[in-house]
């Protein structure tokens, strides 16, 4: 797992460099772009640690982040991965690696997720929105909802 983290921080400053310039990782010490900073930039991955949200903030440097963790109860995390596995998810993600997963595995894999969910919830108490029984439109409203609110406030 610690690869996808290299490839998601390149991600993160790629996106960030098209949106506001050219980020100066070597000489500048925040590391921020110097052009016109983007309003929101909406990056998507686990947060079950600090250490996890680190790997976020990293390429960012200084720019201020609000991170929203979302959860689900088991049968909604069981659900879910069985329909990732049978190509029946409403969320439909390019290079799905759960689709033609066995029955086993998929309810192994939900029991991971679970367990990674309630051990950040005791280790990483952190704002979180429950998703259960929330389609994948209605999640994403919710969401920026959240960090649009956060913005107005600022």
């Amino acid at each position: 797992m610690g690869g996808c983290y290299n490839v998601r921080h390149a991600l993160v400053v790629d996106l960030w460099s098209s949106r506001c310039g050219q980020v100066d990782h070597g000489t500048s010490p925040s590391g921020r772009c110097s052009a016109t900073p983007a309003e929101l930039l909406f990056l998507n991955g686990p947060i079950d640690s600090p250490e996890q949200l680190d790997l976020y903030r990293a390429p960012l440097g200084e720019t201020p982040l609000t991170y929203l963790r979302l959860t689900a109860s088991a049968d909604a995390l069981t659900d879910r991965v069985r329909a990732r596995a049978h190509g029946q998810s409403a969320a439909r993600l390019a290079g799905d690696d759960l689709v033609g997963l066995s029955e086993a595995n998929a309810e192994a894999l939900a029991g991971q997720a679970l367990r990674a969910q309630v051990h950040a919830d005791h280790t990483f108490p952190s704002r979180t929105l429950d998703t259960t029984g929330v389609s994948v439109e209605d999640a994403g409203r919710r969401i920026l909802a959240e960090l649009m609110g956060d913005q107005e406030g600022s």
